[in-house]
């Protein structure tokens, strides 16, 4: 178990010896902690607070290994599922992605109002924001722009998450109510998740770079084609035709094929 307060000090702690109040590693941080997470091995912590900075830590050495600098308090920092990314997000208003091996930034999602958590989804594919906006936003990973309509709440959304399986989305903030969202039309193939971010944002990711850059405009007339084709064929069996896409810019032809299903409130 790991722990962190105002003290400046991160805790780990054996499980089987906390009763006896004495834990079996404490690590310096360089300020008041907001936001703390251990790595999936064990070997890495994850810290972010207010002095506007997160921090990669070994937790063996205690020796800080990398830190990424915001332009305020940050609130929330957490590693990406295969954990080659970190996320972080706070008072900046705008939330950062970073390459733990280069330890550069390669993307940033722009809010309007500070943010209080910012996390992945379980199979990384998007990222979902939490913001004093009162709304959730959620991001796509290819493109990094915003998916859908935001997830109006009725004050500051504290925080936002995914169902283990992805497939919803809780909310819960300053208007004393927790809401349950679905999150779209998360069974497409991993090739026309990939389609449908190009041809609906007209970009793509330069994997070398690591940076978005434009499609030519003459194939991007080809896959909007082939997006529409192709999509099309996926709505007639999806298993949310409601939140489908596909159907948000063609509603007249997925009505004719498939109605709108409307969700069950029993």
């Amino acid at each position: 178990m790991i722990t962190a307060s105002s003290d400046y000090v991160i805790s780990l702690w054996k499980l089987a010896d906390i009763r006896a109040g004495i834990p079996a590693i404490t690590l310096k941080h360089q300020a008041d902690i907001k936001t703390v997470v251990l790595s999936a091995d064990g070997k890495r912590i994850l810290t972010a607070g207010v002095d506007g900075s997160a921090y990669l830590i070994e937790v063996a050495s205690g020796r800080h290994i990398a830190s990424f600098k915001h332009g305020d308090i940050i609130n929330s920092a957490v590693f990406s599922p295969d954990e080659k990314l970190i996320l972080t997000a706070g008072w900046d208003n705008t939330p950062r992605l970073w390459d733990v091996v280069s330890k550069k930034q390669i993307a940033s999602l722009k809010h309007n109002a500070s943010v209080n958590s910012a996390v992945f989804s379980p199979d990384g594919n998007y990222i979902l924001t939490a913001s004093w906006d009162s709304a959730a936003h959620l991001w796509s990973m290819i493109s990094f722009k915003e998916i859908g309509r935001a997830k109006k709440n009725g004050h500051v959304v504290n925080n936002a998450v995914f169902s283990p399986d992805g497939k919803w989305i809780l909310t819960a903030g300053m208007d004393k109510t927790a809401r349950i969202w679905r999150n779209g039309d998360l069974d497409l193939p991993p090739d026309l998740f990939e389609l449908q971010a190009k041809a609906t944002t007209g970009l793509e990711l330069n994997v070398e770079t690591v940076e978005t850059q434009f499609i030519s405009p003459g194939q991007w007339y080809s896959l909007k084609a082939d997006f529409y084709n192709r999509a099309e064929e996926h709505y007639k069996t999806c298993k949310y035709p409601a939140a489908n896409l596909w159907r948000l810019f063609y509603p007249e032809e997925a009505e004719r094929i498939r109605p709108a299903t409307k969700v069950s409130r029993k």
